[in-house]
């Protein structure tokens, strides 16, 4: 196999023996189990020898990137009565896997018969755990969860000076800001993080761009939109709550004779805009923490949709760990959690004001700010919102459950220096193409 396929994974799982004899079908004088652990071409075996011993199967196998991989545990004794196996967790890359994560299949060897999410191995047999691979967050070698980018940074520019022509991007940016933009945009260049939403969110997502009716979901300033119209987009609709950006937008549109048109609106439009624009695309790009981002999902596959091209800002799952409690309540049938989200406390104190559910009707309609004191004016000192960051696996996991079909998939692999946002300087961008197989 050619070995750019593959990827160095290292999987630890850690079981217990229990050899206590009380319980209705246990039998005395058991002997102590050996167990085996297997990944891909490597194997680890243990034998038993404590009352409620616990040992942690370490492996690191070579793996093909994407699609599943059993980790197969095994009785290595085939035939007596043997002391019982338990699951306790698994890690993969270090980082701890949720057990609904993966699929369990136990089949005692006895009866043949295959028992689905069972982490109790009563009788002698063996568990394969079909992993899904690579598994989110799985560290630093495990950056790119997809197939690499075939551009080169140079290439990127290189393309980017091809399809942004630069008096567009002058002449957009008049259009939203007004003339004191022109000085700026006359000698404006496109860093580095801008080149890099550039790869993941136009150049490796172009076949869901090319021909396609695009809706691009909290559109901004519009460089996405515009960017998706000059790679070969039918027909681009633009969704945005501040006026500024609509009116603006729309002038620019019409006077470059461009195939794009903006709305004022929000999230909860989606599903009318889908219908009534024929759109065969969605962008969300960078707006799933100030929306509802599982709603909009929902809808998204429960439409006509066939593509969705997304950008978010996800946490590593190590940065929360499941500590003991959180296993005490699973073990019995509690169950292990599968990521989180974090929550954090704005001001509206920017241009991405307004997103505030509870004063939304109260946003000045052009900038975006909120009317939230008696006498009508700006009180940004007191207009919060609440951001919402999702783990990885959190993210991935909905995905799974919702029923997209992920084509690509990757996370930043280094920090941004030409930007003091913190998300990107601590490499917390994750891209997705899905597809909505109807």
């Amino acid at each position: 196999m050619d070995q750019h396929l593959l990827h160095s994974v290292t999987v630890s799982l850690t079981v217990k023996v229990d050899m206590q004899d009380e319980m209705q079908n246990f039998v005395s004088q058991k002997s102590w189990p050996c167990l085996s652990v297997s990944l891909g071409d490597q194997a680890r075996e243990h034998r038993f020898s404590q009352p409620d011993e616990e040992y942690t199967f370490t492996i690191t196998a070579q793996l093909r990137r994407g699609g599943e991989h059993d980790l197969l545990v095994r009785f290595t004794d085939r035939q007596g009565p043997q002391g019982s196996i338990e699951i306790l967790s698994l890690q993969v890359q270090g980082s701890p896997v949720g057990l609904l994560i993966y699929k369990c299949r136990y089949t005692p060897y006895e009866t043949g018969e295959t028992l689905v999410s069972h982490l109790y191995l009563g009788w002698p047999g063996e568990w394969r755990l079909a992993m899904r691979e690579p598994i989110l967050d799985c560290g630093a070698e495990f950056q790119s969860l997809g197939p690499k980018s075939s551009f080169s940074k140079s290439n990127i520019r290189s393309l980017w000076d091809q399809n942004a022509n630069k008096l567009h991007l002058h002449d957009m940016m008049v259009s939203v800001s007004g003339e004191d933009a022109s000085a700026m945009m006359m000698d404006w260049e496109p860093g580095d993080h801008t080149l890099m939403k550039y790869e993941n969110n136009i150049l490796n997502s172009e076949k869901a761009l090319k021909g396609k009716r695009v809706l691009d979901i909290g559109c901004n300033h519009g460089l996405w939109s515009y960017m998706a119209a000059r790679h070969g987009a039918k027909h681009v609709v633009g969704v945005e709550p501040r006026g500024m950006f609509v009116n603006g937008l729309n002038q620019f549109a019409n006077q470059h004779d461009l195939p794009m048109e903006f709305h004022r609106g929000y999230d909860t439009d989606i599903d009318r805009l889908v219908r009534e624009h024929d759109i065969d695309t969605v962008l969300l790009l960078q707006v799933d923490e100030c929306l509802d981002w599982e709603n909009t999902m929902y809808g998204i596959r429960k439409s006509g949709v066939e593509w969705v091209i997304m950008q978010m800002s996800t946490v590593p799952d190590t940065w929360i760990d499941l500590n003991s409690p959180v296993s005490d309540f699973a073990k019995p049938g509690g169950w292990m959690p599968i990521g989180f989200t974090l929550h954090y406390e704005e001001q509206n104190d920017s241009l991405r004001s307004g997103i505030n559910p509870l004063y939304r009707d109260q946003a000045d309609p052009e900038t975006g700010f909120q009317h939230v004191d008696p006498d009508g004016n700006f009180d940004i000192d007191h207009s919060t919102v609440f951001n919402r960051k999702k783990s990885r696996q959190y993210a991935r996991k909905f995905i799974d459950h919702v029923g997209f079909s992920v084509e690509r998939s990757a996370i930043q692999d280094t920090p941004a220096k030409d930007t003091k946002q913190r998300t990107w300087t601590n490499c917390l961008s994750q891209w997705y193409l899905l597809r909505n197989k109807k």
